[in-house]
């Protein structure tokens, strides 16, 4: 029986026995029994608050598999639960008015482990239970340890550990686990203990959360956190490519990557990421170039090259005008019922039209990164050497810049080569054909992202002699460079060895042969020199390490070799090969090993031409010819492409007359690249279909 009941009882009965006698008096008590049950019950409806239910402590789950957080910047993380124990409670005790002391609730403290992330982590601002502060303030990574301990007012103690290599384990932590081998240092995960530390006024444990920064190691670190919380976009993507999409750090360029760093600092474009799901990296890597409005290119150097899309000067691009439209535009206008004052145009631009150059130059070689080719040259009004960048995509001109000695005799970069984010030249400055003593032989190193700027230089100078380097190579740390001068005669061959980096001469040979080196490609431990030897063809084997040991090989026929290429074993060059009173244009296929001719292809339009094949490449599968025919002083030459297979047998032919007679109209080199070949003369860049060899 409750107090209500009782009380209800006996009023009830007085009332009952005041109105009714004994028989109301019963009455009477029945009624202020129940009356009193319905106010004062036995058993409470509501529960007393606080009620401590040992079995009934609800905590915060995990599910194993679940993957652990990272972050680059700063983010809000909610920890994990690792492990718990010690749960106890405190009553919370309090006296009415008038009344002994009673117990109105209870507080409830546990100690518990939560993960946060991987570390290390650099610094901890806000600690939270559930959704309320109940820590801030900026807790930076120890020297060593990583750890440090905080006292929450209102909480008790939690120890947070930053991630590091050097943690230990906590001993009150060892006390939780059934067995004490359990117990680690989590080296490398971000994670916090917290020690006798009270939850809540209700059983159930909080969900804690925290406000960490990580901004990891990387290259150029001054650079890498944008203001206070944000880390560097470029440090994000080079972080997301080698840590989670596990790439060896030799796949991704450093150079690009120092350079869009530099540019996103200035610009204070910084970001920050939570990994918290599983998804693949390339959602991460599109998530911060869009942030950043960036784009990543995989170079044929092997690299990943970042590069920022910003606005530049429209130099270059492309023209639409009534050349280029295969038909006459049509026009279509809506009804006036519908109209929108809106007039559409359909065209269709003809594919394969050559890049025109704002500057024409006459274009001597080139060569490719993969998304841009680079040509030399020079410019035959201004006489001084010329390099462009144009995109391999659109052939629309990117950059073009003169170089010039003080002469106003003739200057020009006859060959080009591409290597990790340089391009190596060979040429000659102050040359003059008809004065002797003038010319000098030059190589330059410049850094394709800015092609104004000028790397290292190397110059060779002979007294009374016109130098030319026409060709050159590069390995993994050298530049072999060849070409000759006259003295003024008989012409001597010109072969150095150049260290990549800064240009310092490592071996210098001349060689009294009495006639010139036109080409040079290179294999292993040997560089091999494509010459006439004596006016006879001939390809010479240098060792690279001792110069001195080399040997000549010579061919059956007079004549000379320019430009080719290597391809398993074999040695495939062009030249021109003297003949029955006129030259022919000359392909050959040599053994590299053994040296040995294995075919030799001409071709000559008509007795008494001069015919010259300038350059050969192949894509494994065929080779192709680029060359000239020269009829006679003011007569238009005739362009020739040839199309081989690998056993010489020939495939097509094309012929094309061009508009002038001066050698600015000659195509002296060729490139390939998927479906098409590429050339290169004072007009611009041609592309054209490797299987038809027309325009495609």
């Amino acid at each position: 029986m409750s107090t209500g009941q009782w009380i209800g009882a006996i009023l009830g009965a007085i009332v009952g026995f005041i109105i009714g006698g004994w028989y109301g008096a019963i009455y009477g008590a029945i009624i202020g029994y129940t009356l009193g049950g319905i106010v004062d019950p036995v058993k409470p409806d509501v529960k007393q608050p606080g009620a401590p239910v040992p079995q009934g402590l609800q905590i915060m789950t995990n599910v194993i598999g679940n993957p652990i957080f990272d972050v680059l910047g700063t983010a809000k993380i909610t920890g994990q639960m690792l492990f718990f124990g010690k749960e106890f409670n405190l009553a919370i005790w309090y006296r009415p008015a008038k009344g002994v002391r009673a117990i109105s609730g209870y507080k409830y403290y546990a100690s518990w482990a939560l993960g946060i992330c991987m570390g290390p982590v650099d610094c901890l601002y806000t600690v939270f239970r559930d959704q309320d502060p109940i820590w801030e303030g900026e807790l930076t990574r120890p020297e060593s340890g990583g750890e440090a301990t905080i006292q929450i007012e209102g909480g008790g103690t939690m120890v947070f550990y930053f991630g590091t290599d050097d943690q230990v384990p906590n001993v009150n932590a060892g006390t939780l686990l059934p067995d004490p081998t359990l117990n680690t240092g989590y080296r490398h995960l971000c994670w916090a203990f917290f020690d006798a530390f009270f939850m809540n006024e209700y059983n159930r444990m909080p969900s804690m959360s925290f406000v960490i920064k990580k901004i990891p190691p990387m290259f150029n670190e001054p650079m890498s956190q944008i203001q206070t919380y944000d880390i560097n976009p470029a440090h994000a993507l080079w972080h997301t490519l080698i840590e989670k999409a596990g790439l060896p750090v030799e796949w991704v360029d450093p150079v690009d990557f120092l350079a869009i760093a530099t540019e996103l600092f200035g610009e204070g474009r910084g970001i920050s990421i939570l990994f918290d799901v599983h998804q693949a990296t390339l959602n991460y890597l599109e998530a911060i170039n869009s942030h950043v409005d960036c784009i990543l290119r995989y170079g044929s150097d092997g690299k990943f090259h970042p590069k920022l899309i910003r606005y530049v000067s429209p130099v270059g691009l492309p023209v639409i005008d009534e050349s280029k439209l295969l038909e006459e535009p049509s026009f279509s206008r809506r009804s006036w019922i519908d109209t929108i004052n809106e007039v559409k145009v359909q065209y269709s631009e003809i594919l394969g039209e050559r890049a025109e150059p704002p500057v024409p130059f006459v274009a001597f070689d080139m060569c490719s990164d993969g998304t841009y080719f680079y040509i030399c040259g020079y410019n035959p009004v201004t006489f001084k050497c010329v390099v462009a960048k144009v995109g391999i995509s659109s052939l629309g001109l990117i950059k073009q810049v003169e170089y010039a000695s003080v002469s106003t005799y003739q200057d020009a970069y006859y060959s080009i080569r591409y290597d990790g984010g340089f391009v190596y030249l060979a040429g000659y400055l102050n040359n003059s054909q008809t004065q002797n003593g003038l010319g000098t032989a030059i190589v330059h190193k410049r850094p394709i992202s800015d092609l104004s700027a000028l790397s290292w230089a190397y110059a060779f100078t002979e007294a009374g002699a016109c130098c030319f380097f026409r060709d050159l190579v590069v390995d993994d740390t050298y530049v072999y460079a060849v070409g000759d001068y006259d003295s003024p005669s008989p012409a001597y061959v010109l072969k150095v060895k150049l260290s990549k980096s800064d240009g310092t001469l490592i071996w210098e040979r001349h060689a009294n042969i009495s006639q010139s080196a036109w080409g040079v490609t290179q294999s292993g431990d040997y560089v091999y020199i494509h010459q006439n030897y004596g006016g006879v063809i001939g390809v010479e084997r240098v060792p690279k390490l001792n110069p001195d040991s080399s040997a000549v090989f010579g061919y059956v026929d007079q004549g000379g070799l320019f430009r080719g290429f290597l391809s398993g074993t074999f040695l495939y060059i062009s030249g021109p090969s003297p003949s029955r009173g006129d030259t022919q244009g000359m392909t050959m296929k040599i053994n590299f090993s053994t040296m040995a001719e294995i075919w030799q292809k001409r071709r000559n339009q008509s007795v008494g031409n001069w015919d010259c094949d300038f350059k050969c490449i192949g894509d494994g599968i065929n080779i192709f010819t680029v060359g000239q025919t020269y009829v006679g002083p003011g007569i238009p030459h005739n362009q020739v492409f040839q199309k081989f297979d690998l056993d010489g047998t020939l495939i097509l032919t094309k012929v094309i007359t061009n508009p002038g007679s001066a050698s600015y109209y000659y195509w002296y080199t060729i490139l390939e690249s998927g479906n098409y070949i590429y050339l290169c003369n004072y007009y611009g860049i041609e592309r054209r279909l490797k299987s038809t060899l027309e325009i495609g």
